[in-house]
């Protein structure tokens, strides 16, 4: 668990849940993604599994070293971006069979937030009366897609985006530039995804047509950026990592940058509500340009 970059304060508490063998029945860890919340949960649970814990697992004992094949441990997660009902009756037929090597069982559902309500309602059931032996890990990224019956039955633990020092750290052990920290915002995962992508190229791009202040040379440019597939298909990052770029630049032009971050909100709204990708880019352009 050492070995996990960032929140310390978070695993400190896992290890005293296991140095005091005070496991509970429900957990949910809580963060933005790309964090290690996924890392420290399959720690916590081979923690749970370990014959001789301490603070955490021993990695001698048979349960240890059988540990991502063991019968004990289910591991649960999307699949094409949502959970269904079928995985969670699955995990309830399964969580019935008493342990087999070691003293409990472990069910992590990694981004629990992709349950649909069928799920959740199949999930519920199960935590209002758990089997003795078992523990369930909620891996949650926007804790609102949560229904609150099922929040108030687990024991809630926050993980924080990782210090620009941690992201540092990260970026030293991996022998790589630090020049996408700044769009990462304490996300391993996020900077990962950063460095094989175009994001940031495609972010500049639309900056530099937004910055223009001739309606056809916008127009023209903005063009240019909509033929873009990636650019369609990540509109609402793309705009996301544009007004984080804008507001660490807020010194330079202040009144400019807060109005362009204004309308890049506005739009972010409309395109969640399913709002037409050309028009909402138009309707961008014109509002810069007024």
């Amino acid at each position: 668990m050492d070995s996990i970059i960032g929140n310390n304060k978070q695993k400190e508490v896992i290890k005293n849940i296991i140095k005091m063998k005070t496991i509970g029945h429900a957990y949910m860890f809580v963060g933005i993604e790309g964090i290690g919340k996924s890392m420290v949960a399959k720690e916590f649970a081979k923690a749970i599994l370990c014959e001789n814990p301490s603070e955490t697992y021993c990695d001698q004992c048979e349960s240890c070293k059988v540990f991502n094949n063991s019968p004990d441990y289910v591991y649960v997660t999307d699949t094409d971006d949502v959970i269904k009902v079928g995985e969670i009756r699955a995990l309830s037929e399964n969580i019935m069979l008493k342990p087999i090597k070691s003293a409990r069982r472990v069910f992590i559902i990694n981004n629990a937030d992709k349950m649909n309500e069928s799920a959740q309602n199949a999930l519920l059931k199960i935590l209002e009366e758990p089997p003795e032996y078992a523990t369930i890990i909620l891996v949650v990224s926007n804790k609102e897609k949560i229904v609150k019956t099922i929040q108030s039955r687990c024991n809630e633990i926050y993980f924080s985006p990782l210090t620009l020092d941690e992201m540092k750290t990260y970026c030293k052990i991996k022998n790589e530039g630090e020049e996408l920290l700044l769009y990462a915002r304490g996300s391993i995962g996020k900077l990962e995804k950063l460095k094989n992508s175009n994001y940031v190229k495609n972010v500049l791009e639309l900056e530099n047509a937004l910055n223009l202040q001739d309606l056809i040379e916008m127009n023209r440019a903005l063009t240019k950026v909509k033929e873009n597939k990636e650019v369609k298909e990540n509109i609402q990052e793309i705009l996301q990592l544009l007004m984080i770029k804008l507001n660490s630049e807020l010194e330079q032009d202040y009144s400019k940058k807060i109005a362009q971050i204004e309308v890049l909100e506005e739009c972010c709204e409309k395109l969640k509500r399913n709002a037409n990708f050309d028009i909402t880019l138009d309707y961008m352009m014109i509002q810069l340009l007024v």
